[in-house]
């Protein structure tokens, strides 16, 4: 058979199969160019029917082959072209020192910022290898540049910030005063100077003036203070200590002193002595003490120690007022004590700003007046009220042996009243100063009536055949017999007393019998009527030992 190439047109679609054709018979003479295509070839049908180098590139069309035709490590760099392969071409991890040559990767192979210190072996990076103002202080670790790493003056004034450099870095004496400015603030450490000024301190003391001990304890004038501040002053001038605030709007304290510890009197917030006497204090609990240092109230004056009265004094100008208030938690002042310098009036308030009672005088005239329910009192004591339907006035005195009112006058020639009552302008009742008595004018005698007496009349009753009469409190006294009856000794009887007693028999007559303390004439005692609705009337005189009658009217009708 002659030897002819067999085109692809010619053979059928999988037509050739690996039995059809002898180990090594086709050989590259027998292909045409580029007349295989992979439709031409049955899987795995020619590995073994080709010969040795039998297939050249020109029979391969272009983009035929791919990956999975390529045995395992197939291609070495001499089947790589120049610059055929680049980073798509690489798996990541696929590159390691094995596969670089030597100096093969420069600059230009980095992308910027990809080398990182994982990078860098130990001590890679020389002086040589960076650029000059390559490094800023971004780069340094904080304390990685020590004394050895700076060169001889490289640090300038300059090159330190503001308040960077304090005492610790300095070595002891090496200030002098070369290099201190005029007028530093912040030296803590000078030894002894003669002569100081700052913004805040002018210091001419030619002696120890102020001590701070280790405990920030402050002694002025005392080098060995106990407390937080402690002056002492040994001189006679004019004051040891002075706040003086000369701000025209100032608001606040000028002297304010705070503790945290609750409020009570175990502690003082002021305590002011002289020598060991204690003249003024504050407690804890907000007492003032003056003259004591324990008070008990608010506010205490004490002047025991000063065998002396003790005063205090509100004082103001001639044309102004003073007043001391009393304040609750519902009102600022129900009442109060004032006195009105201008007017010479003192005036007390109580439970509204109405003022209850005002005392009138002047020291010039000693021309006291008390007022109450007045603030022009007319008299030495001069109440006025207005008290419908109840009493203007009580003076009681609840001892039982004590006494009432007492008016005392230095007149006794009894032209003056001595006690007077007024209905009106009118004068009813009066009590001379000789001690006469007139009602409804003035008294001729002892005691005057100007129309008429009466002595009110008291029932007085007999209860087991004996009746008991009080001769103060029924002077006046009537008895209906119900019983055959005794009248007792009268009690509260005083000598000079005149009693009366009205006998009215009931429907039934009674026998009366009478005590041993009552006389009658020719000492014997009268027999009661004995009739029925009939009266007697008997007047008694005490002497000071026995009642004696003065007077009878019997067999009275009683209508």
């Amino acid at each position: 058979m002659a030897l002819t190439k067999v085109t692809s047109n010619v053979i059928a679609t999988n037509a050739i199969s690996g039995t059809l054709i002898a180990d090594n018979a086709i050989t590259a003479a027998h292909i045409a160019e580029n007349a295989i295509t992979q439709t031409q070839i049955a899987a795995a049908a020619l590995s073994d029917a080709l010969a040795a180098n039998s297939i050249t590139a020109a029979m391969i069309p272009n983009d035929l082959i791919d990956s999975e035709h390529y045995a395992a490590a197939s291609i070495d760099n001499e089947h790589l072209a120049d610059d055929a392969v680049d980073s798509d071409e690489l798996a990541a991890g696929a590159v390691d020192l094995a596969h670089m040559s030597v100096n093969s990767i420069d600059s230009d192979q980095y992308v910027d910022g990809s080398i990182d210190s994982a990078h860098l072996a130990a001590d890679v990076v020389t002086g040589a290898k960076i650029a000059d103002d390559a490094i800023d202080s971004e780069h340094y670790v904080d304390g990685s540049i020590d004394s050895a790493h700076l060169a001889a003056d490289v640090i300038t004034g300059a090159k330190i910030a503001d308040d960077a450099i304090d005492s610790e870095h300095y070595v002891d004496g090496s200030i002098d005063a070369a290099h201190l400015a005029p007028a530093q603030t912040n030296i803590t450490s000078v030894g002894t100077l003669t002569s100081f000024r700052s913004t805040g301190i002018d210091d001419n003391a030619d002696a120890l003036a102020i001590t701070i001990d280790s405990s920030e304890r402050v002694g002025i004038g005392h080098t060995s203070p106990d407390r937080k501040l402690y002056v002492k002053d040994s001189s006679d001038s004019a004051g040891t200590i002075l706040a003086y605030n000369q701000g025209a709007s100032y608001t606040g304290t000028v002297i304010k002193a705070i503790t945290d510890r609750t409020a009570n009197s175990a502690f003082n917030l002021m305590q002011l002595s002289a020598s060991t006497a204690v003249k003024f204090v504050v407690q804890g609990d907000g007492k003032v003490g003056i003259g004591t240092d324990s008070p008990t109230y608010q506010l205490v004056v004490d002047n025991q120690a000063g065998n002396d009265a003790a005063y205090i004094q509100i004082k103001t100008d001639n044309d102004q007022s003073g007043y001391l208030f009393f304040g609750d938690g519902d009102h600022n002042y129900p009442a109060s004590i004032g006195y009105n310098h201008s007017t010479h009036k003192m005036s007390f308030s109580a439970g509204s700003d109405d003022i209850a009672m005002t005392i009138l005088g002047h020291a010039s005239d000693n021309s006291t007046k008390v007022g109450i329910g007045t603030t022009s009192p007319g008299y030495s004591l001069d109440a006025t009220s207005s008290q419908a339907g109840n009493w203007h006035s009580n003076i009681e005195n609840t001892a039982s042996d004590g006494y009432g009112l007492r008016i005392k006058t230095a007149s006794t020639s009894g032209s003056q009243v001595g006690f007077g009552y007024y209905a009106g302008n009118d004068l009813h009742f009066r009590i001379m100063t000789d001690g006469k008595v007139g009602i409804g004018g003035s008294p001729t005698t002892g005691c005057t009536v100007a129309t008429s007496a009466n002595i009110s009349q008291v029932a007085i009753t007999s209860s087991s055949n004996a009746v008991a009469w009080d001769a103060a409190a029924a002077a006046n006294a009537y008895h209906l017999t119900t019983e055959n009856t005794t009248f007792s000794e009268p009690t509260n009887g005083v000598e000079g007393a005149i009693i009366s007693v009205e006998i009215a028999q009931g429907g039934t007559a009674r026998t009366i019998a009478w005590h041993g303390d009552y006389e009658f004439a020719a000492s014997t005692a009268p027999t009661i009527t004995a009739t029925a609705n009939k009266t007697d009337i008997l007047t008694f005189r005490f002497n000071g030992l026995v009642w004696q009658e003065i007077g009878r009217v019997q067999n009275l009708a009683q209508t």
